[in-house]
């Protein structure tokens, strides 16, 4: 009976399989917390940890740390690289700013498995967040709660190095009522991806009842320059917030399946913030298990006007978009060629041109061809400049496209010996909506023809008999490879082609 009373009151460890949603009780750790070695503030520590106390938290320096079954009194900081946490608790100062964290950016991945983090909001404000890194992260089977915010992470450009999976975030340290409070949150400062996966966000009011920011919110605050991120949001249960699921700007070719949403309380707005288009939505349910459509699906960019330079241009020329027709929001897409060797770059009103990849030159080496664009910062008539390149032929064409886009795609090519036609290049793209561009160039004065292609033309400024530019266009339905299109002249020609794909945002 004793071998049996004492058998009962071991733990159960409930390792989740692969899929399962995050729970009570069921993540973080679930053994006793007598079997775990306690750190308390001005304890010694391992040697190898290269670690100090200050002001109650614990700073680790050393690289490639294991903390395996540690109760730690006092936030934990990582100066190294790669740290990892398993199968721990950590319990918070009163003023700790974070629970678990990596300071700052390049410092590898924090892994940090089955383990508690509780935040303590009795001080001045509750900790920024539980668990988090600016770095990369990989947070399986964890339980956060009382921090302000639950987990946070920065986008990476490996896939394997931004993970949340699996893990319970709870009854959060919600307090200041002007505090913006996320369950989890994400950057996207890096660009690259992150996945959200099998968690649930339970509902944390504040003390007087305000609702937090989100359960989940990820991307920027503006549409503006950060590099672009791709989310797996995927089997997660999102129990409140203003919005409960925020998807922001900056975000692209993100999946959200197989969600559900909880109610909407008392002074929250609504489910879903989603501000950028979802390429991949399925299995969503709102709060009575109702299928949502996809409020933000992918669409085609359209092209709301064209403008060209006069055919037999040598001199600088102005194209002014139509005030009505060009709106905040909208992106300007340039293209310039020349049969010189050298040119300056085009300017616009709209603000400053980016090219999209780099110069294309003929089979014989012989002009430029080039594309840029630039995001429409306020409505109204936009002046671009094409510039002059020493009296040789300019050639340019100008679209005001609907709202932000990306580029999801650029190659180029050229061809020699003369040919008479051509096939362009094949691209990838990553979005299943994209409009496809082909930017045509050839020094020998041969007019191109699309009529056959499957390309519908755009643009045609000619300087004949000694250059022609083409822009050619067609919309893409999947992801992948693309098409290939057969072009020909009335005469051979050395021609130089760029393929790119623009996505909106």
């Amino acid at each position: 009976m004793i071998g049996a009373r004492a058998f009962a009151h071991q733990p159960v460890l409930r390792q989740l399989a692969a899929g399962v949603r995050a729970s009570k009780r069921r993540v973080g750790y679930l053994g006793s917390e007598t079997a775990l070695t306690t750190l308390n503030n001005g304890d010694p520590l391992p040697g190898g940890w290269v670690a100090h106390w200050d002001t109650g938290a614990l700073i680790v320096t050393a690289n490639n740390v294991t903390i395996d079954h540690y109760r730690i009194h006092g936030s934990v900081v990582f100066n190294g690289d790669n740290p990892t946490m398993t199968n721990c608790v950590v319990y918070c100062n009163p003023d700790d700013i974070f629970g678990v964290t990596i300071s700052g950016s390049g410092h590898g991945v924090l892994t940090i498995t089955d383990t508690t983090v509780i935040g303590d909001p009795s001080g001045i404000s509750p900790q920024v967040n539980g668990i988090s890194s600016d770095s990369g992260l990989v947070a399986r089977r964890c339980d956060v709660s009382k921090t302000g915010d639950g987990i946070h992470l920065n986008a990476q450009s490996n896939i394997n190095n931004a993970i949340i999976s699996q893990c319970y975030i709870h009854d959060q340290g919600f307090v200041d009522e002007s505090q913006h409070c996320d369950g989890i949150q994400i950057f996207n400062d890096n660009g690259g991806f992150f996945t959200v996966e099998h968690c649930y966000i339970a509902s944390s009011p504040s003390t007087i009842g305000t609702p937090m920011n989100s359960a989940m919110t990820c991307g920027t605050a503006t549409n503006d320059t950060t590099a672009l991120a791709t989310p797996i949001i995927n089997n997660n249960y999102f129990d409140a917030g203003l919005y409960h699921l925020r998807v922001n700007y900056r975000l692209h070719n993100s999946t959200v399946t197989n969600n559900d949403i909880g109610p909407v309380h008392g002074g929250e707005f609504g489910t879903y913030d989603i501000i950028t288009p979802v390429a991949t939505w399925s299995g969503n349910r709102d709060p009575s298990g109702n299928p949502v459509s996809n409020p933000n699906p992918v669409v085609t960019p359209t092209i709301k006007e064209t403008l060209q330079t006069t055919d037999g241009q040598l001199s600088t020329q102005v194209l002014s978009t139509t005030a009505g027709t060009t709106l905040a929001g909208d992106t300007i897409l340039v293209v310039y060629a020349t049969d010189n060797n050298t040119a300056g770059a085009p300017t616009s009103t709209a603000g400053t041109l980016t090219q999209i990849g780099t110069d294309a030159v003929n089979g014989d080496g012989n002009g430029l061809l080039r594309v840029y664009s630039v995001p429409v910062a306020s409505s109204g008539s936009k002046n671009v400049t094409i510039p002059a390149a020493g009296g040789f032929d300019i050639m340019g064409a100008v679209f005001v496209l609907s709202g932000s886009i990306e580029v999801e795609g650029f190659i180029k090519t050229n061809y020699n010996p003369s040919i008479s036609s051509f096939v362009t290049p094949a691209a990838t793209f990553a979005g299943g909506k994209n409009l496809l561009l082909a930017l045509l160039l050839n020094t020998s004065g041969r007019t191109f023809d699309l009529s056959s292609s499957g390309l519908t033309q755009r643009a045609n400024p000619k300087c004949l008999p000694f250059s022609a530019l083409t822009v050619g266009s067609a919309i893409m339905s999947s992801t992948g490879a693309t098409p290939t299109y057969t072009v020909t002249m009335d005469n051979p020609a050395k021609p130089a082609a760029v393929i790119i794909g623009l996505q909106k945002l």
